[in-house]
């Protein structure tokens, strides 16, 4: 089975936190039975900054580092895409 839970918290009218949990239990393949896995994606948004034109957001994916597979499933035979580990990532955007 699977389940998705997604959390926000915002303290303040500039500040929006998120956190978004995955859990994927047990798959099955054409050829195997693969475990399951725990993923988190962490976020902090800084909103409408310097006369409301700049938003700056910072996170963290998979951040419990779990081994995530995706398979996809052709007839007989299956292949193996393994998802990255922990990742870290910025985005900086201005409004016109």
């Amino acid at each position: 089975w699977l389940a998705n839970i997604v959390f926000y918290l915002q303290p303040s009218e500039n500040i929006l936190t998120t956190a978004h949990y995955y859990y994927v239990n047990k798959q099955s393949t054409n050829n195997d039975l693969v475990d399951g896995y725990n993923k988190l994606d962490l976020t902090l948004n800084f909103l409408h900054f310097f006369g409301k034109k700049v938003t700056f957001r910072m996170g963290i994916k998979n951040a419990l580092n779990s081994e995530v597979l995706y398979f996809d499933n052709v007839l007989r035979d299956s292949s193996t895409l393994e998802y990255p580990g922990r990742s870290w990532w910025t985005q900086f955007s201005y409004e016109l």
